[in-house]
């Protein structure tokens, strides 16, 4: 059976599609993403991992979202690579492209520590480029991204909690920033051939992303677990 950790989507055809998630391996599909029917047989994938002996590297490098327009293309944006593809009904690959950052892409993952109450704690540090994806309704692709990188002050830590046996028995997240304002993260718009059409920044936190209609959403989970609703205007 194919364990399930990601986002999914509805087509229109019945067929769901889900993302690879954080914790996805499977030898058997490695697409970033799957299509697979009501009854939960596989039918294609999207996108390839690459394998890593590392575990860090495999869950970084192959971190994606995902998004679904009205006639079924598939658009998966990598959250490490500057990359972001479009993939026909039928997962033939039309369209890959990128977009101009104000940082390096990170080619290797460095290790920090950190100090969480009285425990220092190792954490992994690498540039990260996009964090979710939406379509609107004219077809153009709204890519959430970061237009710097985080500082430790802004960074929020998640802590697991397990017994001794290692089962999960609780999850903490510690806020390392009393603000929800922030100016790391901004919009790459394009438009459905896949040009450039520019950024607009955003003023706070941002986790993910959806788009209905002329209404865009916004999740921040992390800092003060607020939805923000905005309204897509064409000025031209």
């Amino acid at each position: 059976m194919m364990k399930i950790t990601g986002e999914i989507a509805l087509l229109s055809t019945g067929e769901y599609v889900f993302s690879k998630g954080l914790f996805f391996s499977n030898a058997s599909t490695p697409g970033l993403a799957q299509i697979v029917g009501q009854n939960g047989e596989l039918f294609r994938t999207a996108g390839e991992q690459e394998l890593f002996e590392d575990w860090d590297y495999y869950r970084y490098f192959n971190r994606t979202s995902f998004a679904v327009d009205g006639d079924d293309n598939l658009y998966i944006a990598y959250a490490t690579r500057n990359k972001l593809e479009k993939y026909s009904p039928d997962g033939t690959l039309k369209m890959a492209i990128d977009r101009p950052l104000n940082y390096p892409i990170s080619e290797k993952i460095e290790k920090i520590k950190q100090k969480i109450g009285p425990r220092e704690i190792e954490l992994p540090r690498l540039n990260f480029v996009s964090k979710s994806l939406a379509v609107d309704a004219e077809g153009r692709i709204w890519v959430l991204s970061y237009d710097r990188q985080l500082t430790l002050d802004e960074l929020p830590v998640t802590i697991h909690f397990a017994d001794a046996e290692g089962r999960l028995e609780a999850t903490d997240t510690i806020k390392a920033s009393e603000s929800s304002q922030t100016d790391a993260f901004v919009f790459h718009v394009f438009e459905k051939n896949g040009e450039f059409l520019g950024k607009i920044p955003l003023g706070h936190f941002a986790d993910c992303m959806k788009i209905f209609g002329d209404r865009l959403y916004i999740l921040e989970k992390d800092n003060e677990m607020r939805v923000y609703g905005y309204r897509i205007v064409d000025t031209s």
